[in-house]
Order: C-alpha cells, then structure tokens, then sequence
C-alpha cells in the first residue's frame, strides 16, 4: 500500500523502536559480560530476533514492492518473497525467546528446562542419526528414483527422515514390486534389493533408533527433573545479578 510492503505504519514504528532498544541492551550486556554473554545461547537467540525484525520492518526501504498482474487482468502491488522469510525467522524466534524466558518461573520454568536438557542429550546422537538417514536416502534414491518421494536427493533424505519418525507407509513406498499397472512412478525395478534393504531400514531406523531416541529422552527422567530444578533455581539468582552490572555503565 502507498508503495510499501507494511500497511500498519504506526505499529511498525513501534516495533522498530522496540527492536533497536533491545539491540542496545544486548550491546550493554555484550561489552559488560565479554566472552561470557557469547557463550548463552538465549543472547544469540534474541540478537537473531531482533535483527531479523528490523530487517523485516525495513526501515531503509530495502524490499521495494512490484506490479503484478493477476489472472483476472487487476494490477496490483506484491511485495518480493525475501521480506516474508525473514518475518518468519523474526516469529520464530520470537517465541523461542519467549518459551526460553519462562525458564526462570516456577510453574513452567521446570518444564522448558527439562526439554532443554533432552534437547541437548538428542544432539549428541543426532550426528549418528544423519549418516544412517544419508545412507538409506542415497540407497532409495538410486533404486527407487521413479518414484516422487525419492526423485530428488532431497526429497529422499526428507522422506526417509520422516519415515524415521514414524511416516512409514508400505504401499507408497513399494506399491508395485511387479509393475504391471504400467505406471513408472509406482514401479519398483529392482525388488529383490529393494525388499532387502527396506527391511533393514524397518529394523535398524523405525525399531531401533525410534526406540534409542526415546530411551535416551525418557529414560532418566528424574535426574534430568533433579538437574532442572537446580538449574532454573540457578537462573532465578543470577537474573538479577545482570542489572547492577548494567547500571554501573
């Protein structure tokens, strides 16, 4: 409207202030804390935030709309697909930022600590993981290339990703082993091998790693709730320990 991508200007204004307010206590808190502040994940989360919002709310008019014609013949003006990216990455995290500061209260905090730690104790298989999905995309790939969930390198890895988490559909995976429907798209060329290593997917993916991945989640859940509770009680005393640092400057 009028030439510009965001219609509400008065909200977008605040935002921007918003945004450049928060940048400038971050900045603070950056110089006060040093190598320290670096190494919270939460600081990386919020200067994320609130830089992509800025860039969003585009104050330097960097995202300039253009003409469309539509299919019924009206002109109208549509704003590059660039801007709507980096919106989403600003609402993402956005709430990230938002579950993260619940940290600190009793009622949710235990909770958002204990996904934290599983989290973490899932990123130190997840390497694993990726090989094995690597392996049996670029396996599927070559064998079942005809086929639209595995034409693509990504698609494939994407496919056996999700069939990893529970996806798992036989018959749009090996519908027709025989491919007497005269459909290519849902002829499996190569059977034998096809059938071998579909099974040991089922086996060592679905069964075993599904059932390793909730194990590790789950499976000393009270140490994980003990570790929690003294981690969010540590927050809760070290929050205010930020605000004399920041009034000294």
């Amino acid at each position: 409207e009028n030439g510009k991508c965001h219609r509400d200007q008065g909200t977008r204004y605040i935002i921007m202030v918003f945004s450049i307010v928060n940048l400038l206590k971050e900045t603070g808190q950056l110089v006060t804390e040093k190598l320290l502040y670096v190494l919270h994940l939460t600081n990386i989360i919020e200067w994320t935030l609130y830089i992509s919002t800025l860039v969003f709310m585009d104050p330097i008019q960097l995202f300039k709309p253009t003409n469309v014609t539509t299919s019924d013949g009206t002109a109208r003006l549509e704003c590059p697909g660039g801007i709507w990216e980096i919106g989403a990455i600003s609402i993402f995290f956005a709430w990230m930022n938002m579950v993260l500061f619940w940290r600190r209260f009793s009622r949710f905090g235990l909770y958002v600590v204990m996904i934290s730690t599983m989290v973490t104790t899932l990123l130190k298989v997840i390497v694993v993981v990726l090989l094995l999905v690597v392996a049996y995309g670029l396996v599927f790939l070559l064998l079942l290339r005809n086929q639209p969930a595995f034409h693509d390198i990504g698609v494939s890895l994407m496919k056996v990703f999700t069939m990893t988490l529970g996806d798992f559909e036989y018959s749009s995976v090996l519908p027709d082993p025989t491919g007497d429907d005269g459909d290519e798209t849902t002829a499996v060329y190569f059977p034998e091998l096809s059938y071998f290593l579909f099974i040991c997917f089922a086996l060592s993916m679905i069964i075993i790693v599904s059932n390793l991945l909730i194990g590790l989640a789950v499976g000393d859940i009270g140490a994980v709730q003990r570790g929690a509770t003294m981690e969010r009680l540590s927050m809760q005393v070290s929050m205010p320990d930020g605000v004399p640092s920041m009034a000294s400057m």
